[in-house]
């Protein structure tokens, strides 16, 4: 324990040990590189137009049978194409939706955790500790700088 050294992170090493886990992972997928490409536009497509993550109840199989594709290659996709699993890539889209509606003035007197709520989190300890992961700082803490500039 007290050689620090040894338990410091390489984030190019575990990049590459996630690419390669994912290549393994999908080796017996039948999904080819273009349709692996079409898929995920087919999935940025829908999440900017239909806005699924606003559904605090969003799964996996949920999002596929929307799309109107097999859980697995869905998954594949984000995994892949987004290097994220499901709940991160979804919560991506909600911590953009807060930052967005932080800033716009309809949302003045909405609390954060109304904002929270509204943008498809279902706890306030999930909305902090997602947002402190995605975007470094606290909610009250973006809100407050966005309010000073």
């Amino acid at each position: 324990m007290k050689q620090t050294d040894v338990f410091v992170s390489i984030p190019v090493l575990e990049a590459k040990i996630a690419t390669v886990d994912a290549e393994v992972k999908y080796a017996a997928s039948k999904l080819e590189d273009d349709e692996l490409q079409n898929c995920c536009n087919k999935v940025g497509l829908y999440m900017k137009s239909n806005r699924p993550y606003l559904d605090p109840d969003l799964t996996l199989p949920k999002l596929a049978q929307d799309l109107n594709v097999s859980t697995h290659h869905l998954s594949q996709v984000i995994n892949e194409m987004h290097e994220k699993n499901f709940f991160n890539f979804i919560n991506k889209y909600r911590v953009a939706e807060v930052k967005r509606k932080i800033q716009d003035p309809k949302y003045q007197n909405y609390s954060l955790l109304g904002i929270a709520y509204e943008s498809g989190f279902n706890s306030k300890s999930a909305f902090n500790r997602v947002f402190k992961n995605v975007t470094g700082t606290t909610p009250s803490r973006f809100r407050d700088s966005i309010s000073s500039s």
